[in-house]
């Protein structure tokens, strides 16, 4: 599930100024009153606030940054990852008037990312190691996974063939 959550802040010091129930719920905070007034700074964890602050830079030159990664902290402290769009409404004259950011919580894709790499790891070194020749064809009979030849070939050789080419 990825839950989108949007703050506002409208001084360009970073002091959040409004958010909705989403950020209120992601975040930990119960009321409104909690959050406004922090900086946004507050809200990512320290070992992303440089990067925060260069990113930051960039949405005040182009007006908009978008799917930025970083690391956000709840009230309780505890981290969770997310991707952080914004941008930098400006006024008639071009002046910023506020930072308007997205966030989207993305602990569970990545989460599912991580057991999604370790279980093709598994795979990839059973395959790999495996005292049998493993094939992979598609439905055309193109070869997709060969873990090892009999043919004096290497298996990159033989991918993307034909089966039918060793028949």
């Amino acid at each position: 599930e990825f839950r989108r959550v949007l703050f506002r802040s409208s001084d360009l010091n970073g002091n959040i100024v409004d958010c909705n129930e989403a950020a209120l719920r992601l975040m930990g905070y119960s009321s409104k009153e909690e959050i406004v007034g922090k900086n946004r700074l507050e809200l990512i964890a320290e070992k992303d606030r440089e990067s925060a602050l260069k990113s930051l830079k960039i949405a005040f030159e182009q007006g908009t940054t978008k799917n930025v990664e970083y690391t956000f902290l709840k009230k309780n402290g505890e981290e969770y990852q997310g991707e952080l769009s914004a941008s930098i409404p400006r006024d008639s004259v071009g002046n910023p008037v506020c930072f308007v950011g997205v966030i989207r919580d993305t602990s569970e894709r990545k989460k599912a990312e991580e057991a999604l790499r370790g279980s093709e790891e598994k795979w990839r070194s059973l395959a790999e190691n495996a005292p049998n020749i493993i094939i992979i064809v598609d439905r055309f009979g193109t070869i997709q996974f060969i873990n090892r030849t009999v043919v004096d070939a290497r298996p990159e050789e033989i991918v993307g063939k034909s089966i039918y080419d060793f028949i």
